[in-house]
């Protein structure tokens, strides 16, 4: 029997009160504006990733997309890593329930003849809000430990193309940057959200905040993800063959790995995490701003 954390009941609670409560106030205000713009407007869409400054879309120096809430929430998506699925040249392929493996433009093989314990992709910088989430050990990123939960985005940028001059080493192919939500209206902030599926899965996130005036605001959030392993069997590279219970694993080095089962106690566990985060942004003067971000995540 696979222990409940008290975090998962406090967030059921939550999340559902909210849902009933303020369900009239579920839909962002942003997404329904980008909703009901034209093809032109939607041109002039403003973007920050590709020159670090807000520029026009088509101003951009490099070929870049920009995902809006609306089209995460029109087609269903219950990952940040799903949603990316929408942006022309991704590769997002799913290992297991919740993990996955993201590339752009193909650079799956960089560096060539990778094995597959460091082919994580470490070309591809991704970011939130400007600020870069990657492994400090060997680089690549771990996207199923993002701190943020897809409610909490407001939009996802990415430029394709060399960005390393702005942004550094890891932006040789590109620049993935996702854009958290703010509230747009004076006063409380509400947002919550339950999703339960197949292979145990279950998906439970909320949000409250306060929009003191056009120019301070703060927003809460707390997120809990719990998903099964859609298959058990282990697949061996080197014999070309799924083991439904292997007593040991072969890497390419040589080394072997014993009593499996002490490394994996919940084998059919994929994912099981939960996060709080809190962001804030204010406006001292024309001149000076800032946003903060900060949280907790297991």
């Amino acid at each position: 029997m696979k222990k409940i954390i008290p975090l998962r009941n406090f967030l059921l609670l939550l999340a559902g009160g909210l849902a009933i409560t303020h369900a009239a106030h579920a839909q962002n205000d942003t997404a329904t504006r980008f909703e009901n713009m034209s093809l032109k407007d939607l041109l002039n869409v403003k973007i920050v990733s590709a020159s670090r400054k807000s520029e026009a879309l088509l101003d951009a120096p490099l070929s870049a997309s920009v995902l809006t809430r609306a089209e995460i929430e029109h087609a269903g998506c219950t990952t940040i890593m799903e949603a990316l699925r929408l942006i022309p040249g991704m590769i997002v392929r799913e290992e297991t329930n919740g993990n996955y493996d993201i590339e752009l433009r193909g650079m799956d093989n960089v560096p060539p003849d990778a094995v597959f314990d460091i082919s994580a992709n470490t070309t591809t910088l991704v970011m939130i809000d400007n600020r870069p989430v990657y492994s400090y050990l060997r680089g690549g990123t771990f996207w199923e430990t993002l701190p943020i939960a897809l409610h909490d985005v407001e939009r996802i940028e990415v430029v394709r193309g060399p960005s390393a001059a702005l942004y550094g080493p890891n932006a040789v192919n590109g620049v993935i940057n996702i854009i958290t939500r703010q509230a747009n209206k004076d006063g409380l902030y509400l947002n919550a959200g339950m999703l339960q599926g197949s292979s145990l899965t279950y998906i439970n996130n909320a949000a409250v905040g306060y929009r003191f005036n056009p120019s301070w605001s703060v927003i809460a959030s707390g997120n809990y993800e719990s998903r099964d392993r859609t298959q058990q069997s282990y697949y061996e590279f080197q014999r070309n063959q799924y083991l439904t219970d292997p007593a040991w694993f072969v890497n390419y080095t040589g080394d072997t790995i014993r009593n499996v089962h002490q490394q994996y106690p919940d084998q059919p566990m994929a994912v099981n995490k939960y996060g709080a985060n809190i962001f804030a942004t204010g406006e001292l003067s024309a001149d000076v701003k800032f946003a903060l971000s900060t949280g907790l995540q297991h």
